[in-house]
């Protein structure tokens, strides 16, 4: 309710009551009064708490038992949720990891949607590279391409990356007092996970880490999305920590932040087993058999090790603590107990490389000034890198990747790429797979120069029409709605020319004069602006049986060098040689 601009209100929120509203004016000390149901309740101003821009806020919560009633009310959760959803870049966030947990492995078409969603961002693509060439993956050698991590990775594991980098990379950017440590801590139990699947056998340790990456979901999108509800729950979970169990605040936090993350990962699509570990694990389901439940303990006692290595300073306690947790659990956990100083010892090596790519400066959060302490209370060594001094002001961003990604070179893209494609040929990959490894390098190594897609046009082997078989930079699926080439020996259009004469064309402006009588009606349509064009014929035994299409932006096809078009040429070279090699086994 407004009572003008000269009003000062005194209100917090209290669901399900029929409270008096009360505000005092400005304006000669009246005092207005009116009865009526809402989810407020008086308060004095003394109790206003501070928010994440330090100026002090009307409480949102009441005390005691009054606290405890409205955080388990349902009204409270739908309040945070409705500021989850309305945030400005939700639909975007929801979208994005919504197309790609769609995705199916088993769907052909799905991995070139994946490809070509990762391929537009220069840092996710460089970041999910730098993880597949990670010690975790080293059994596969050298990885430069999206589309050859996808077939040695499985589909799954690209999409989890995806996935995870993509909400890191928004959330991160948030300046918070909260979200660093937060963050912070999720990745250190991510971490802790993957080391324990490993001790106890564990056959998916990727699964682990990604899965302990989410635990604390809601409690994330919360402190992005509805900072202030988020530091009221934080202030009064850090004032009730006498008791333990179900009346506990601090259980009723944890509880409404499980249900908040959940019901979000729902609507985003995210795979089942993600959303099981979630959930808090029971120490006596430990030792069932199913992998799931197995999955889910794994990622439960990393993040209660996260969280004692946060708040425990006693070193001897912790382990204590840890110990005891391990024993609780039981079966196969109770055998890595004497192993707790291996798992919980992460800095250096492959944790560094976590830390980079997901743009986290483990050193300041509250954790790691926790784990990289030594006993006479100085910070581990780091490998020789030099710790930054803390910054006491909590509004400066304590993350890494300020500035934005830097677009790749293009000479150590198709240098890499054509590794690649030389390794795909050796070890007997499918035709399809080396052909979008090729794609991928032309569209990567050209994207600094405009190239907006490139497209492998296959001979229709009972029609006379080349046929999409696969693209990057536009979604296959809708490309042949439309991109549809007749083989006609009457006709002069620029496909059908370097059909019949086996010769690579280079348009460098389609709105051009000469450009226009060569270009078939239905392509001149669906370019939207001017645009360079490449077609070069894909001959095996004097016979063409396709094309490769690169398309880019005409304005700047000026930053492509002759190097770079040597570099396509090959790769179009090697794609005829994979096509020779499979056809003579």
């Amino acid at each position: 309710m407004d009572f003008g601009d000269n009003d000062r209100e005194f209100v917090v929120t209290c669901y399900g009551r029929n409270v008096a509203y009360i505000a005092h004016s400005a304006e000669g000390g009246q005092t207005k009064h009116m009865n009526t149901t809402v989810c407020t309740t008086a308060m004095d101003e003394k109790n206003a708490t501070p928010g994440e821009d330090g100026k002090s806020h009307g409480s949102i919560l009441p005390e005691g038992e009054d606290a405890l009633s409205t955080i388990r009310n349902p009204e409270f959760k739908e309040r945070i949720l409705n500021r989850i959803r309305g945030g400005d870049d939700f639909p975007a966030t929801s979208a994005t990891v919504n197309v790609i947990t769609h995705l199916t492995s088993s769907d052909e078409a799905s991995l070139g949607e994946l490809g070509n969603l990762i391929l537009k961002d220069y840092g996710l693509t460089s970041k999910i590279l730098k993880l597949v060439n990670s010690v975790t993956y080293m059994k596969y050698g050298e990885v430069t391409t999206i589309s050859r991590a996808a077939i040695l990775l499985g589909m799954k594991a690209i999409q989890n990356m995806a996935i995870s980098m993509s909400l890191f990379e928004t959330v991160r950017k948030k300046r918070s007092k909260y979200l660093p440590d937060l963050l912070s801590k999720a990745l250190y139990a991510a971490a802790v996970a993957q080391k324990i699947a490993q001790k106890i056998g564990h056959l998916d340790t990727e699964e682990a880490f990604i899965c302990a990456l989410f635990h604390l979901f809601g409690e994330i999108l919360t402190a992005y999305y509805a900072p202030r509800e988020y530091s009221t729950l934080r202030t009064i979970v850090d004032e009730n920590t006498v008791e333990h169990g179900p009346a506990n605040i601090r259980f009723a936090v944890n509880e409404l932040y499980k249900g908040l993350g959940k019901d979000v990962a729902v609507e985003w699509g995210f795979p089942q087993k993600m959303i099981v570990c979630m959930e808090k694990a029971k120490a006596l389901e430990a030792n069932k058999k199913d992998t799931v439940n197995r999955l889910q303990c794994i990622c439960s006692i990393a993040n209660d090790i996260a969280w004692i290595s946060e708040n425990e300073p006693d070193e001897k306690r912790k382990q204590t603590q840890i110990k005891a947790m391990f024993d609780r659990f039981g079966g196969p956990f109770r055998d890595v107990k004497g192993s707790i100083g291996d798992i919980t010892t992460l800095y250096g090596g492959n944790f560094d490389m976590y830390c980079s790519i997901y743009g986290i400066d483990f050193e300041k959060s509250a954790i790691g000034k926790q784990v990289l302490k030594q006993p006479d209370g100085v910070i581990a060594d780091t490998g020789g890198q030099a710790t930054q001094p803390v910054e006491p002001d909590f509004s400066v961003d304590l993350l890494n990747g300020a500035s934005g990604p830097t677009p790749p070179n293009p000479d150590m893209i198709f240098v890499s790429g054509l590794q690649d494609v030389t390794s795909a040929i050796g070890d007997n990959f499918e035709l399809q797979d080396i052909f979008r490894i090729i794609a991928e390098t032309i569209y990567r190594g050209l994207q600094p120069g405009g190239v907006t897609k490139v497209v492998l046009l296959i001979r229709n082997t009972r029609l006379p029409s080349l046929d999409v078989r696969l693209a990057m930079g536009e979604s296959t699926a809708r490309l042949r709605e439309w991109f549809k080439v007749s083989i006609t020996k009457d006709q002069t259009d620029v496909f059908n020319v370097a059909l019949q004469q086996q010769k690579d064309i280079l348009i460098r402006n389609s709105a051009s004069d000469g450009a226009q009588t060569l270009l078939p009606h239905w392509l001149a349509k669906n370019l939207a602006a001017p645009a360079f064009l490449m077609l070069l014929p894909v001959v095996v035994k004097e016979k063409t049986i396709g094309i490769v299409y690169v398309e880019g932006r005409a304005e700047e096809f000026e930053k492509i060098l002759p190097s770079h078009l040597n570099y396509v040429k090959i790769l179009h070279s090697q794609a005829i040689l994979a096509i020779r090699t499979k056809s003579s086994t």
